[in-house]
């Protein structure tokens, strides 16, 4: 049985990284928009490798964040990891990687799609999209839904034609057990779309991103998408904290003789990854911020050095160093707020 189910000016197809962000700008854009995916569970959760960036990918991240995407926000609240990979080498090759914590990546993203304006969400298989006289005029559900539409994206990722193989065994299945879109792909042959050109890149818009590319130039250098004011100063108020935090369980070490896990390495605590993954274009910042470096680094260390040389964590003494430390973040906030 078929059934009018509404009419759209835009509707995506599958809710993987490039279907939610495809089905975000167009509802940005004032587009009445429907994301179609086969399990509202499945939207943006990552299914081949849950990570960000890297040498392949990481630059792609900030040219979908320069277009005013969601990934690089999005794996910013929600990754487990985050590492400069290739440092030993040339900074050309340097590339930023994060790894994310799956579920949650899922679940704010779905909750991104769920409050857009201009954007509806439904669960169900695409079995075919009809077209006349060379014009899309509608898409058909797995249950004979049929919505009229204007633009159709397809942004299907692992699911069309999906197959699984273990060993010498293979069956027809999308991710996590989620069916594969096997009549999508038929109908996609019918109108005559080869399946492989369907997944190339599209090259059109490759002069817009080169331009969004320089643009970024003008921006802070920061982990994944444009460092704004609060992003900031949420930043700061955390490094604080976290170096308070640091301090007082040095302190329980001194006075109780117990040992704590501590990071004694700068560059691998919190406040060093987002230090070493950015560079403020700001004067006034700029300058403190590369000051900033050896104060932070005395910080982590000093216990250890002063360990080696006495015997004896020198709590009071590293508690000076902090106040510096402090001092320098406190006057980052203070200069952003200009």
């Amino acid at each position: 049985m078929r059934y009018n189910s509404g009419e759209y000016d835009v509707i995506v197809v599958g809710a993987g990284h490039a279907g939610c962000e495809a089905a975000l700008a167009s509802a940005r854009l004032g587009m009445k928009t429907l994301v179609a995916t086969m399990s509202l569970e499945s939207i943006a959760m990552m299914p081949c490798n849950p990570n960000v960036g890297g040498t392949a990918k990481g630059h792609l991240v900030r040219e979908i964040d320069a277009l005013g995407g969601e990934m690089g926000k999005n794996i910013d609240k929600s990754y487990v990891q985050l590492k400069m990979l290739n440092t030993s080498k040339g900074p050309a090759v340097h590339s930023l990687r994060a790894q994310a914590d799956r579920k949650r990546y899922q679940a704010e993203m779905k909750h991104i799609l769920e409050k857009q304006e201009n954007l509806e969400i439904k669960q169900g298989e695409i079995v075919e999209i009809k077209v006349e006289d060379r014009k899309i005029k509608s898409i058909e559900t797995n249950v004979g839904a049929i919505y009229n539409v204007k633009t159709v994206i397809v942004a299907t990722g692992t699911y069309l034609k999906g197959k699984i193989f273990i060993g010498e065994f293979s069956q027809e299945s999308g991710p996590d057990g989620v069916s594969a879109a096997n009549k999508l792909s038929e109908s996609l042959k019918n109108i005559g779309i080869e399946l492989k050109k369907a997944i190339e890149p599209v090259v059109s818009i490759e002069h817009l991103l080169d331009e969004s590319a320089k643009v970024m130039g003008d921006m802070t250098d920061d982990a994944f998408f444009r460092m704004e004011y609060k992003e900031f100063m949420k930043y700061m108020d955390k490094a604080i904290e976290a170096h308070k935090t640091w301090l007082t369980n040095l302190k329980k070490m001194v006075d109780n003789k117990t040992i704590i896990t501590m990071q004694f390495d700068a560059k691998k605590c919190g406040f060093g990854h987002f230090y070493y993954s950015m560079t403020p274009k700001t004067p006034e910042i700029r300058e403190i911020w590369i000051n900033l470096e050896e104060k932070h680094k005395k910080f982590h260390f000093y216990p250890v050095e002063n360990l080696c040389k006495s015997g004896i964590l020198n709590r009071g003494e590293n508690a000076l160093v902090f106040s510096k430390l402090e001092l320098d973040f406190t006057a980052l906030q203070r200069h952003w707020r200009r």
